[in-house]
C-alpha cells in the first residue's frame, strides 16, 4: 500500500523577480499595504467574535483562522525570498572583494 504524498507546492522566483519582490519589500508603501492586510484579517476576526449562534461562531472560526493563515504565510514567504535574495547578494559581493583582493595587492608592489 502506498501512501499518499503531501501536497507540498514550491515556489520558484527568477533572481530578477527576487530582485523586484526586495525593491518592493524596500518601499515605504508596503509597510502600508501589511497594515491595510493585517486589518483585513481583524475585520474577519471581530467577525468572529461578534458571532452569537455556534455554527456562526464555527464558520467564522474558520474564516478567521483561514484568514490569518493566508497573511502569515504570505509574510513568511516574503521575509524568506528577501532574506535568502540579500544572503546570496552579500555573499556574492564579498566573494568578489576576495577575488580581487590578490590583484589589488600585486599592484601596489
Amino acid at each position: 500500500m502506498e501512501i499518499e504524498k503531501k501536497y507540498e507546492p514550491e515556489l520558484e522566483l527568477t533572481q530578477q523577480e527576487v530582485s523586484d519582490l526586495s525593491a518592493v519589500v524596500a518601499h515605504p508603501g508596503f509597510q502600508t499595504i501589511l497594515k491595510v492586510a493585517r486589518w483585513s484579517v481583524d475585520q474577519f476576526v471581530l467577525e468572529w467574535i461578534n458571532a452569537s449562534e455556534p455554527e456562526e461562531v464555527l464558520e467564522a472560526h474558520r474564516r478567521a483562522k483561514t484568514a490569518a493563515q493566508f497573511f502569515q504565510s504570505l509574510v513568511d514567504g516574503i521575509n524568506y525570498e528577501v532574506n535568502n535574495y540579500r544572503e546570496v547578494t552579500i555573499s556574492r559581493r564579498d566573494k568578489s572583494l576576495l577575488i580581487r583582493s590578490p590583484d589589488l595587492r600585486q599592484v601596489q608592489q
